[in-house]
C-alpha cells in the first residue's frame, strides 16, 4: 500500500506533463492540425502567447492544473504528509480521467487550420505567461493540508498563501491595467475563488496553535474551498470575464470531484480527537474570527448569483455588495493589527510582522482608491480640457496597423498633466469587437487613468479620466505579505515545530 501511496501519484503526474509538454510543443510549433491550437494560438503571434494558449482554453488549462495538482499531491506523498494510502491516488486518477474525458485537447481538424483564431485579444498581455500557472500552484498547495498532517503542514499552507498572494496581485495588476477588466478587482466568481482560499489559508495559520478538531477543520478548509471554487467558476453557471476557461462539462467534474475530498475532510475531523487542553490565545483567535468572518461574506455572496442562475437566467451581484459587507470586517482587522503593532508585538516571529505590516499597506491602499474621481467628455484637436482635476490637451491622432494581422489601431496623442500619453481603440473585424488600450501615469499619491472610448473623423476624442488615490500601497503591500509568507516558510523549515507565540 505504501508503494501506492507514493507511486501512483507520481507516475499519473509525469503522464499528464508528457500531456503537457506534448500540447505545449504543439502550440509552440503552431501545430494547426490540432482543433485546440487552432482556436488557442495563431502562427503570427510571438512565441510565449502561442506557449499561453496552453492555458488559454478550458481543456488546456484543467490539462495543466491537474499536472500541477497531481506533482504536489505526488510531493506530499511521497514525503508522507497524507494520511491513509488511498487520497492521494484518488485526486491523481480522479483528475486524470476529467481530462481523457471531458476535456481531451488533442482532437485533430479534418482539415488543417492556416492560421489560426488566437488568444482572447485581453489575454494577449504580459502577465498571461505567469498568472495562471502561479494560481494554480497556489491552489493545489492547499490540498496536502486537507489530505494529511505532520510537520510540513505549516510549510504547504505557507507557499499556498504565498503564491496566491502573487497570482491575485498579478492578476489585479493586469486587471487594473486593462480598464475594462474593471479596475483592480471585480468581485468576478473566478476572482472569488482565489481570494476564497487565501482567506481560508491565513485563517489556517492562525489557528495552528490549536489541535484536535479545531486543527483539522481549518487546515482542511483550505483545500476544501479551492476545489469548490474551481468546480463553481469553471461551470459557466454566471457570467465572467475569465469566459475562455469554463466548461460546463469539466465544472460539473470537478464538483464531483470537490465533494469527494470534503467527504475525506469531513472524515479528517470527526477523526481527529479533541484537545480542550490546546487553546487559542487571544490574538489568534481574533484573527481567526475575523477573517473566517470574511471567509463567510465571500463564499455567501460569491453563490447568491449562482443559486440565482438556476435555470438559465443571468445572475449577478453588485460589487458595492461585496464592499458594504467586507469593509467593517477588514476595518476591524486594520484596527486590531495597528493594536497588537503598538501593545504586543513581541507575539508575533519578524518573518510573520513583515506579512501583517504588508496586510496593513493594503488595507490602506484599498481604502485610498475608494476615494476615486472619474469623469469624462469631447476633446477637439488643439484643444484642452480638464477632468476630474487632470488637465488633457488633444494633439491628434494616428491611425497604424494593430497588434495582430488584419486589426486597425487608432492612438490619441495626449498630453495629460505634463505627460505624453497615447491610449486607443484596436478593432479585431473577425473577433467583432473593439479593445480599449488605456494610458495609465503612476504617480506616489495617486494613479492616472486615460480612456480612450470614442475618436472622430475631424480629430475629436470622448476619454475618460480617473484618478485613483494610494493604489501603488495595493500592490506594495501584497507584495510584501508574499515575501513575509516565504520567509516565515523558510523559518518554519528550519525549525518545523516552531508556531507563533500567542496570549
Amino acid at each position: 500500500m505504501t508503494l501506492v501511496r507514493r507511486r501512483l501519484p507520481a507516475f499519473v503526474a509525469a503522464g499528464l506533463w508528457l500531456l503537457v509538454v506534448r500540447l505545449g510543443w504543439a502550440l509552440f510549433t503552431s501545430d494547426l492540425t490540432f482543433e485546440y491550437v487552432a482556436g488557442h494560438s495563431r502562427r503570427s503571434a510571438d512565441w510565449w502567447y502561442r506557449v499561453a494558449g496552453l492555458w488559454g482554453g478550458s481543456e488546456g488549462s484543467l490539462l495543466l492544473f491537474a499536472a500541477i495538482v497531481t506533482t504536489v499531491v505526488a510531493i506530499a506523498a511521497w514525503g508522507g504528509s497524507i494520511a491513509g494510502w488511498w487520497p492521494g491516488p484518488t485526486i491523481a486518477i480522479a483528475l486524470a480521467t476529467i481530462v481523457g474525458s471531458v476535456a481531451w485537447p488533442f482532437d485533430r481538424l479534418a482539415v488543417p487550420a492556416v492560421e489560426g483564431f488566437g488568444l482572447t485579444p485581453i489575454l494577449e498581455h504580459p502577465a498571461m505567461a505567469v498568472h495562471p500557472p502561479l494560481l494554480y500552484l497556489g491552489l493545489a498547495a492547499t490540498l496536502p493540508p486537507l489530505l494529511g498532517t505532520g510537520p510540513s503542514t505549516r510549510r504547504w499552507l505557507l507557499l499556498a498563501l504565498a503564491t496566491l498572494t502573487a497570482a491575485m496581485t498579478l492578476g489585479a495588476v493586469w486587471s487594473y491595467v486593462e480598464q475594462g477588466w474593471g479596475g483592480y478587482w471585480a468581485w468576478d466568481p473566478i476572482e472569488n475563488a482565489s481570494l476564497a482560499p487565501w482567506l481560508a489559508t491565513i485563517a489556517a495559520l492562525h489557528a495552528g496553535r490549536s489541535a484536535g478538531r479545531v486543527a483539522a477543520g481549518t487546515q482542511v478548509l483550505p483545500g476544501v474551498v479551492a476545489l469548490a471554487g474551481a468546480a463553481s467558476s469553471r461551470s459557466g453557471a454566471v457570467s465572467s470575464v475569465h469566459s475562455f476557461a469554463e466548461a460546463g462539462g469539466v465544472g460539473w467534474a470537478l464538483a464531483g470531484l470537490a465533494l469527494l475530498v470534503a467527504i475525506v475532510a469531513v472524515a479528517r475531523v470527526l477523526r481527529a480527537e479533541p484537545a480542550a487542553d490546546v487553546r487559542l490565545g487571544a490574538w489568534p483567535l481574533t484573527a481567526v474570527l475575523l477573517v473566517g468572518t470574511g471567509l463567510l461574506l465571500v463564499v455567501l455572496l460569491t453563490a447568491v448569483p449562482l443559486i440565482g442562475s438556476i435555470g438559465g437566467r443571468d445572475a449577478r451581484l453588485d460589487g458595492h455588495w461585496f464592499a458594504l459587507f467586507l469593509a467593517p470586517v477588514a476595518i476591524v482587522v486594520g484596527g486590531s493589527l495597528t493594536v497588537l503593532a503598538v501593545r504586543d508585538r513581541a507575539l508575533v516571529p519578524r518573518a510573520g510582522w513583515i506579512a501583517h505590516a504588508g496586510i496593513l499597506v493594503l488595507l490602506g491602499g484599498i481604502a485610498g482608491s475608494t476615494f476615486d474621481r472619474s469623469a469624462d467628455g469631447a476633446v477637439a484637436s488643439g484643444e484642452t480640457a480638464v477632468f476630474a482635476d487632470v488637465a488633457v490637451t488633444n494633439r491628434g491622432l494616428d491611425v497604424v496597423d494593430g497588434p495582430s494581422p488584419g486589426t486597425t489601431e487608432i492612438i490619441a496623442r495626449l498630453v495629460v498633466d505634463g505627460r505624453r500619453v497615447a491610449p486607443s481603440l484596436v478593432a479585431y473585424p473577425e473577433r467583432g469587437g473593439i479593445l480599449a488600450e488605456t494610458a495609465l501615469i503612476v504617480r506616489p499619491m495617486r494613479d492616472i487613468q486615460i480612456v480612450l472610448n470614442r475618436a472622430d473623423d475631424d480629430g475629436t476624442v470622448l476619454i475618460e479620466v480617473r484618478t485613483k488615490p494610494l493604489v501603488p500601497l495595493i500592490w506594495i503591500g501584497a507584495t510584501t505579505v508574499a515575501i513575509g509568507a516565504l520567509l516565515s516558510r523558510r523559518r518554519a523549515a528550519a525549525s518545523p515545530a516552531c508556531e507563533p507565540a500567542t496570549r
